[in-house]
């Protein structure tokens, strides 16, 4: 069993203004056929709607927001769960005026995304 402790990795801005992401393991921890990391949204900040070819979970666990799945705008906080099944168009915005911050996991490797917004 391999073990990953999710502060030994680097948050990374992303091409979203206001966005980071820690990758927590996928192919450069070594792992064959799935994917987690985290993400953290600032107050404003969007992840426009995208699709992947595989389903995507998500654990909010810190900070409120949107999350945008499918036509639908949920109200999301700490403590919920979503799940954008495979071709499902979905994102996230931080409404809030405090941070928004989420794990997410892909049955797979090296996930694609299509934007659609």
């Amino acid at each position: 069993m391999t073990v990953i402790v999710s502060t030994d990795g680097d948050w990374k801005d992303t091409n979203f203004e206001g966005m980071r992401v820690r990758m927590i393991m996928g192919p450069d921890e070594g792992t064959g056929a799935v994917t987690m990391g985290e993400l953290d949204f600032a107050p404003g900040a969007l992840l426009p709607r995208h699709t992947h070819l595989v389903e995507e979970a998500f654990r909010i666990y810190e900070g409120e927001g949107a999350a945008l799945v499918g036509d639908r705008e949920i109200a999301i906080k700490a403590g919920d769960a979503v799940l954008a099944p495979t071709g499902m168009p979905h994102g996230f915005r931080n409404d809030s005026t405090g941070q928004l911050k989420m794990t997410f996991f892909y049955p797979a490797i090296n996930v694609a995304s299509e934007f659609v917004d």
